[in-house]
């Protein structure tokens, strides 16, 4: 018997109606509904939101991302800069990102998503699976209400186990960070006091780590 692997990249992406105070409770949308029509204005705005969520997290998934960063050191009087910035992206509107199902639970809409890889996108997803690279985990939060927050916690995640990676091999704070990671599957997001709260698993190659002067 052949097996063959599963073409698709999956993710659960919730929309939390308990916190959007203008809205009220949709009817939860069936895979047919979703395909013929969206609905009313403020369910499509719900459904696009949720899309563009995916598309950015399949895309950190499939391309990586890449990341500059200089840690925050009181000592020298550094603000910490933070960049995390997708390498490439799946195009708007790519007919291979598509909602396979849908549900509505505790006033929360679920909406699952799946999108699948052409040859190139699978090469890239398999030569980061190749065992290379070293991997590492953490959590990241960001303001609940503040723009982009789901999307900003898993950057912030990203930075947490970026720093927790290196610093077995690292005894002084480093000046600056240059890195590219992928996500390692879709991120779990959830909600803690008052912010979003997300944990990440990624794979890393770093590509240059710059130290201090001794006198600096």
């Amino acid at each position: 018997m052949v097996l063959f692997a599963d073409p698709y990249i999956y993710g659960e992406f919730i929309y939390n109606l308990n916190l959007d105070l203008s809205s009220n409770p949709f009817p939860g949308l069936s895979v047919e509904d979703f395909n013929i029509q969206a609905g009313e204005e403020y369910e499509r705005d719900v459904i696009k939101s949720l899309l563009e969520e995916a598309r950015w997290i399949f895309s950190a998934m499939i391309y990586g991302l890449k990341i500059t960063y200089t840690p925050s050191d009181l000592s020298r009087s550094v603000d910490r800069l933070y960049e995390a910035e997708l390498l490439a992206e799946i195009a708007y509107g790519d007919q291979r990102l598509e909602v396979y199902d849908t549900s509505l639970e505790d006033n929360q809409f679920y909406l699952f998503i799946r999108y699948k890889p052409d040859s190139y996108q699978q090469r890239r997803i398999d030569y980061w699976g190749s065992g290379v690279f070293e991997s590492s985990a953490a959590y990241g939060t960001s303001p609940l209400f503040s723009n982009n927050s789901r999307v900003n916690a898993i950057k912030d995640a990203i930075r947490i186990a970026l720093e927790n990676q290196l610093k077995p091999d690292e005894f002084n704070k480093p000046r600056m960070i240059e890195a590219e990671v992928l996500l390692r599957g879709s991120p779990v997001i959830s909600i803690d006091a008052g912010h979003n709260r997300a944990f990440v698993r990624i794979r890393t190659d770093i590509k240059n780590v710059q130290h201090y002067r001794v006198n600096n």
